[in-house]
């Protein structure tokens, strides 16, 4: 009924998506950990073969997400696996359909090397996942990319925005803002709620930030190529 596609795309990171799928279709991810599975992003449903490799997989420990349009079915991972759901303290508001039991200030640390970092912007609470041991940093809606055609986790262009859909840009603030989180880490792979690219890293991104605040802000894609 629900149909949903998985995939290993690192070793150790599952990639969970929907399709056909109504609405945004936010995409999730799974991180296997010794001391517990953690789920970033909600899958707008999760089908019930789904869940059966989720728990073959370990379960689920602890679950987040970015903000309130990808909170998706995280109630259902609540649900089957007594999840503990991790979410900062200005997105609360939003959370009628499931219990959060760990809201944090500016980050919550899970490892030394694994992280949830509060970024704002886009909503009040939006957060970050770090992962350190893989090179990546789940960005949420703060980035958004052109892929190749012929390689999807290859992009060619770059945009950020408050609304993606309705073509708003970022205030000289809040790019600001998001270019001091993103310096926090390193990293070599950057994954959105639809995306999971492998040739942008933290200095193309801070690369990207700092020509947005040197210009009229806007919305538009801005070719890789060009910030290299």
């Amino acid at each position: 009924m629900f149909p949903m596609g998985w995939e290993e795309i690192l070793p150790g990171l599952w990639h969970f998506w929907n399709d056909p799928v109504d609405g945004i279709g936010s995409h999730s991810y799974l991180v296997q950990r010794e001391q517990g599975n953690l789920v970033f992003e909600g899958a707008t449903i999760y089908s019930a073969s789904a869940l059966e490799h989720i728990a073959a997989l370990g379960g689920v420990q602890f679950a987040s997400a970015s903000h309130p349009h990808t909170y998706g079915a995280l109630w259902q991972l609540q649900d089957h696996f007594d999840a503990h759901i991790a979410l900062h303290k200005g997105d609360l508001a939003w959370t009628s359909a499931f219990r959060v039991t760990h809201p944090f200030d500016d980050k919550l640390d899970f490892s030394p090397r694994l992280r949830l970092l509060h970024a704002g912007v886009h909503f009040e609470g939006q957060a970050f996942l770090v992962d350190e041991d893989r090179g990546l940093i789940f960005c949420g809606d703060a980035m958004k990319f052109d892929l190749r055609k012929d390689n999807p986790r290859s992009a060619v262009a770059i945009s950020s925005h408050k609304s993606y859909v309705r073509s708003i840009s970022l205030t000289a603030g809040e790019i600001t803002q998001y270019r001091a989180v993103f310096r926090q880490n390193k990293f070599n792979k950057v994954y959105s709620p639809f995306e999971q690219v492998h040739n942008v890293d933290s200095e193309m991104v801070d690369r990207y930030l700092s020509r947005l605040a040197e210009q009229f802000p806007q919305a538009n894609f801005i070719d890789l190529a060009d910030l290299l």
